[in-house]
């Protein structure tokens, strides 16, 4: 999609992670508070029947940073069995055609379900930590 008020080209849609992977910004942040092993072994104890979804914006520093970051902790744990990757409009009336119903106001935010429930989420960037947030999430329901 051609964002006229930047007058560049941005991800928008469904897509997988090979999409954003050669990104400078992605191979930048991929390893960034990546968690200690038992962290990611709380993570993996807790993500049965979990599923995430990740909305981002190819424009937006935030998502530069905490999504390939969290892709790399999804990649390592059961996490990214069942994961969805969607590109956002930098424009908020345009981002309900592709986050129908979910209300998505600032970028990045991980939506959490678990059984077709949303259980929680991390929005534009940790509380804690990234690691930590996600067990909390997990936990917590």
């Amino acid at each position: 999609m051609f964002d006229s008020l930047e007058q560049v080209n941005i991800l928008v849609g469904n897509m997988d992670k090979s999409s954003i992977s050669d990104s400078s910004w992605y191979l930048e942040n991929y390893s960034i508070d990546y968690p200690s092993t038992e962290k990611v072994k709380m993570i993996e104890k807790y993500s049965n029947s979990a599923s995430v979804e990740v909305y981002f914006g190819s424009w937006c520093s935030d998502s530069y940073t905490w999504v390939p970051a969290f892709l790399k902790i999804a990649e390592n744990t059961s996490l990214g069995k069942e994961l969805s990757i969607i590109g956002l409009p930098k424009d908020l009336a345009k981002r309900e055609a592709y986050a129908t119903g979910k209300n998505i106001l600032k970028v990045p935010t991980f939506v959490f379900m678990r059984n077709g429930v949303e259980i929680g989420r991390i929005i534009e960037s940790p509380i804690e930590n990234l690691s930590d947030d996600i067990i909390k999430i997990l936990v917590s329901r």
